[in-house]
């Protein structure tokens, strides 16, 4: 059996890391090491994690965001096989075992992949208008097998960033997908098996959070696609000029909103949508005005970087 380290990236994490870090100490394929990085946090987050005898807690000053906190996590592990799992996400026991097992499949699986999901129990509107809108790729219903990118909870190769370099430190959001592709890109493998549950307990539960992320996500959104042009979906129809994408506004808030209906479609009852169609419009709204300051950004000379690890 592969040694394995897990890495959990936290900021403010006071309300799920302990339950987090127990879920991972409770897994049937139990890590080798669990290393928690705290990104900055204002909270107890730290003092939590560093109750835990089994867990190696590293600190940064600042909050650098998410990307920064799992390579500082990359640089400090020792084993060959790498679990991320965030702050606010709880693995189901099984899911690194069912996540390592796929990897026997295929010598060039880099990245295995789980589900990704906020329980059934938790009725939060925004809580649920967020599953629809960001989380149908990650649903425990879709078909088992090879996919473009995952990310949230998933098993990878440490050799992987010896020959692609770390994450990449200037994307806040859509920093495991821009991982992903740069690993197709290297002839790895990416694998999904929605078997491999974590429960998602995230803090988007208000209007202005929910709408912030969907915001931030359809910035840095726009940034990855450019940056991976054609090789992204739907990038090869992105254009790169921020005023053109201003002008088809209503066109990409009509697609985008027409294709989470469509997806979700088959996962989830019509009323269940019908009922949150407007907040799934707001959500496609904020991240289309979104592209258009990451579409700026891109332009003023984006560059990324890539550190290399021994």
């Amino acid at each position: 059996m592969e040694k394995i380290s897990a890495i959990i990236p936290a900021y403010n994490a006071e309300k799920t890391i302990k339950e987090c870090i127990n879920a991972v100490l409770a897994q049937s394929y139990k890590p080798s090491e669990v290393i928690v990085v705290d990104d900055g946090s204002t909270d107890n987050t730290y003092k939590i994690a560093s109750q835990f005898n089994e867990v190696k807690v590293i600190r940064s000053n600042i909050n650098r965001g998410v990307a920064s906190a799992r390579n500082l996590g990359i640089m400090a592990s020792k084993y060959k096989y790498i679990y991320f799992i965030d702050s606010d996400s709880f693995p189901r026991k099984k899911c690194i075992e069912l996540l390592m097992k796929e990897f026997s499949k295929d010598e060039k699986i880099g990245i295995v992949g789980g589900s990704n999901i906020s329980p059934e129990y938790i009725n939060d509107k925004y809580n649920k208008a967020y599953d629809i809108t960001n989380r149908y790729g990650h649903h425990i219903n879709l078909q088992e097998g090879y996919v473009e990118y995952i990310g949230g909870n998933f098993c990878i190769k440490k050799e992987i960033f010896n020959k692609i370099g770390l994450y990449d430190t200037n994307l806040r959001t859509h920093e495991d997908f821009d991982l992903c592709i740069r690993a197709r890109k290297e002839g790895y493998k990416v694998y999904f098996q929605p078997k491999a549950i974590a429960d998602h307990y995230h803090q988007r539960i208000t209007l202005k959070k929910y709408l912030r992320y969907a915001y931030t996500g359809g910035k840095f959104g726009t940034i990855f696609r450019l940056k991976h042009k054609p090789f992204a979906p739907f990038s090869k129809y992105l254009p790169e000029n921020c005023v053109l994408i201003a002008l088809l506004l209503p066109f990409f808030v009509t697609f985008a909103t027409t294709r989470v209906i469509q997806k979700n479609i088959k996962l989830r009852p019509i009323t269940e949508i019908l009922s949150n169609s407007h907040l799934i419009f707001l959500n496609q709204l904020f991240m289309c005005l979104g592209m258009i300051e990451g579409a700026y950004l891109f332009k003023k000379k984006y560059k990324t970087n890539k550190p290399k690890i021994n």
